[in-house]
């Protein structure tokens, strides 16, 4: 009885031990291969094709990466770099990102940060093709999931039909606090549709709060016209509460201002 004991004990110490051997051996590969295979395949050209391929065929929608780069580091986070991004829908050009770098951290299966020198977004026909690609699915993102973001200069070219807009932000930082979103940037507004361009003070703040969205000493500038906001723009329920302050604004322009504030509280106002 002691005997087979004994030898049931020794024979189980045996399995444990080969098990344990395995798992370690297993993840020892596993990390090997992170460090060395993953890069080599993430950024080889058959797999980007691949990728390219699956995307054109389900969404009609052409991507196309330039000098892509991967890289893997020992506390396992990836860096993965491109020179160029495009996107293209037939002959139309939808959206161009130029010197990206993202850093994923696989410990916390996050975005540890992301930094872009410069995008160009084609908003009338990028919001067509989404709006009528078939497989889109519903997204559960949320703003506090960004990592801290940094954007030198993006370019956004919006509206159709002889009512166009042209955005250029510049120096674009989104950063999450404990209670807060805190968006920075400046940016320069130049339309058919306005005299003058309107011009956004460098290194003014949007914060997002509790589902409502504030302004803080944002300073607007148009020809020799200027304005100052403060407060909440806009919550869940579409609530506004913010002050503005001008300086040699035409009353005419104010005018119109207070009643497009009004059309959006009550769309039966004229």
């Amino acid at each position: 009885s002691l005997l087979l004991h004994n030898i049931f004990m020794n024979q189980t110490k045996t399995i444990f031990f080969k098990i344990s051997a395995a798992i370690v051996i297993a993840a020892a590969l596993l990390y090997i291969l992170f460090l060395t295979l993953l890069p080599f395949v993430l950024s080889s050209h058959t797999f980007l094709d691949a990728i390219d391929e699956k995307i054109a065929e389900k969404t009609g929608i052409v991507l196309k990466s330039e000098r892509l780069s991967v890289k893997t580091h020992p506390d396992l986070v990836i860096d993965i770099a491109a020179d160029n991004f495009n996107m293209n829908s037939g002959d139309t050009e939808l959206l161009k990102v130029k010197n990206a770098e993202l850093s994923f951290d696989l410990k916390q299966f996050k975005a540890k940060r992301a930094d872009i020198e410069y995008i160009y977004l084609n908003q009338e026909h990028f919001s067509n093709v989404i709006k009528n690609n078939k497989h889109k699915k519903t997204s559960d993102f949320k703003l506090k999931n960004l990592p801290p973001l940094n954007i030198k200069n993006i370019k956004i070219h919006a509206g159709a039909e002889g009512k166009t807009a042209d955005i250029n932000i510049n120096n674009l930082k989104i950063e999450n606090t404990a209670d807060k979103t805190m968006c920075s940037f400046g940016a320069e507004i130049i339309s058919n549709l306005l005299k003058d361009s309107l011009i956004i003070k460098p290194e003014s703040l949007l914060y997002l709060k509790n589902n409502a969205l504030y302004a803080d000493n944002i300073e607007i500038k148009t020809g020799s016209s200027s304005l100052i906001i403060n407060g909440k723009l806009i919550d869940s329920r579409k609530k506004l509460d913010f002050t503005v302050k001008g300086n040699d604004f035409p009353v005419s322009d104010i005018a119109a201002s207070i009643i497009y504030m009004q059309k959006l509280q009550d769309n039966s106002k004229k």
